[in-house]
């Protein structure tokens, strides 16, 4: 497989991170009201938004 095609997880991770900062940001919340609505701990949420962590799939959700 060619990888220049295929993300690799860890740009895919901060591209993901980036993207659900920009929604939060987006939608005025802060990290603690994000945090508290989508049922995840600030520190959870602050690292998926750095690309420091993959959220599970029911997170996702």
């Amino acid at each position: 497989m060619d990888s220049t095609l295929t993300p690799s997880a860890s740009t895919a991770t901060t591209e993901l991170g980036r993207r659900v900062r920009a929604a939060r940001i987006a939608q005025d919340l802060t990290l603690d009201t994000a945090s508290r609505l989508c049922g995840v701990s600030r520190s959870t949420l602050s690292k998926v938004e750095n690309g420091l962590m993959s959220p599970t799939f029911d997170v996702l959700q």
